[in-house]
């Protein structure tokens, strides 16, 4: 089936599981089709996704940023970040998809850890997504993708074993390299159960933002005291309790205006405003446009 951006603005892309992977990853190499440019549509999912080109060039938008990459370039792609990529004007362009579950990491790292990785990985805005080919020469981040997807192609004894530890250890390398950002050094500093208590927020945070939710709601669910969970919260995630909703609710809306048609007022109201000049003047300030052009824009 050829696609263009009119056919669907933003779909959500099923788990691997719902797809036939039971190894919490998921390798393919992509080919542009002949008559469109147009790789993926904007799309979401629940994965840590890299593109590795194999041929030819690519823009790929994620979120409202432009990357563009071609052979030899390495793009990481987060959790939950809407994406959509389109192929160059060479004759032939395709990459390999590394698709790899969070999840994955609970067979591997220490049960205490594996809470705190996995928050770093989800935490990722502002943080380094593209490798150039001159930054990857001679790194074991280029060693690890190649032999990965070697693994996946000759598909021999072992195989399995050699892409899922393989897999890991890209998310190790992407753990490491990103250390030193803001909410990953305070996540790093952090206790194991300050971490646990903070991501057990967080989910009840994306489950209550649509109504009225409080971060003294929010301490009295996982057990904290309310000045001390205001100053875990902000050390782990780098956001206030304030700012961290604020977001969540600005990323739901834009959500709703590439995917639906409903009225601006109606997604400010499923996103947890009650005042539509003020989620407008909010939409603004963080956008730079109202949500009716950023509507039209995208």
């Amino acid at each position: 089936m050829k696609f263009n951006e009119t056919n669907l603005a933003y779909y959500v892309e099923p788990d691997m599981k719902k797809i036939g992977s039971k190894n919490n990853y998921r390798i393919f190499k992509q080919s542009s089709m002949p008559d469109t440019n147009v790789m993926a549509l904007a799309h979401i999912h629940n994965a840590i996704e890299l593109l590795y080109v194999n041929e030819g060039s690519f823009t790929t938008i994620l979120g409202e940023t432009e990357y563009y990459i071609e052979k030899g370039d390495l793009l990481l792609i987060r959790t939950g970040v809407i994406h959509r990529i389109f192929s160059g004007s060479e004759e032939k362009n395709s990459y390999y998809v590394i698709k790899i579950a969070p999840s994955l990491i609970f067979d591997f790292a220490v049960d205490s850890n594996a809470s705190k990785y996995i928050l770093n990985l989800k935490l990722g805005e502002g943080k380094k997504c593209k490798w150039t080919k001159a930054e990857l020469e001679g790194t074991q981040l280029k060693a690890i993708t190649e032999s990965i997807i070697n693994e996946h192609s000759k598909d021999d004894y072992c195989s399995d074993i050699a892409i899922k530890s393989g897999c890991a250890q890209i998310l190790m390398h992407i753990l490491r390299e990103t250390e030193g950002d803001g909410s990953s050094q305070a996540v790093s500093e952090a206790t194991d159960e300050v971490i646990r208590l903070i991501y057990k927020a967080i989910e009840h945070i994306y489950n209550n933002f649509q109504r009225k939710v409080t971060a003294l709601e929010c301490s009295k669910a996982v057990g904290m005291s309310y000045s001390y969970f205001s100053r875990t919260f902000k050390s782990v995630t780098g956001k206030t309790f304030s700012e961290f909703l604020e977001d969540i609710r600005l990323d739901n809306a834009k959500k709703l205006l590439l995917t639906t048609d409903k009225a601006v007022a109606e997604i400010a109201f499923e996103s947890g405003y009650n005042d539509t000049c003020y989620f407008i003047a909010e939409f603004r300030k963080k956008s730079g446009l109202t949500p009716k052009q950023f509507r039209l824009k995208n």
